[in-house]
């Protein structure tokens, strides 16, 4: 398969090949060899190793025997996502919990459904509280 990319583009592209590099390296994977068989496969063409890469911004360190991202340029990324999934996974367990204490029984193939749009609807209303919060709540612990 071809794919025809502008040297803008081709860096985007790099830069979304490396960022997902970045999280499965740190996320507990057990297939990360297979990935980084494919990174290292395409990191080696000439267009990622002639001065395009300088051109690019993007450096490389040799990490696990593969060539991956120098991440600092796209740090803040990786800190938003890491923030939005704190305050969904919290808004997820909290909103479980409600969900679990409004309809007070055991959740059963009856009232399932009615669990999950209580819980959905629950989730919302967090989101909504802490991002007018801006994500600044008193009673959390930090």
């Amino acid at each position: 398969m071809n794919i025809s990319l502008t040297s803008k583009e081709y860096k985007l592209w790099l830069e979304l090949l490396l960022l997902g590099a970045y999280i499965i390296e740190k996320s507990d994977c057990e297939e990360k060899d297979k990935y980084f068989k494919v990174l290292k496969y395409i990191l080696s063409d000439k267009r990622s190793n002639s001065d395009y890469k300088d051109n690019c911004y993007i450096t490389f360190n040799e990490i696990n025997n593969i060539l991956l991202r120098d991440i600092d340029l796209k740090e803040e990324y990786i800190e938003s996502y890491n923030e939005n999934m704190f305050w969904n996974e919290l808004s997820d367990k909290l909103a479980t919990k409600d969900a679990f204490e409004k309809i007070g029984e055991e959740i059963t193939e009856d009232n399932y459904e009615e669990f999950l749009k209580l819980k959905k609807d629950i989730i919302n209303k967090y989101i909504e509280n802490f991002k007018e919060s801006n994500y600044h709540i008193k009673e959390l612990p930090y």
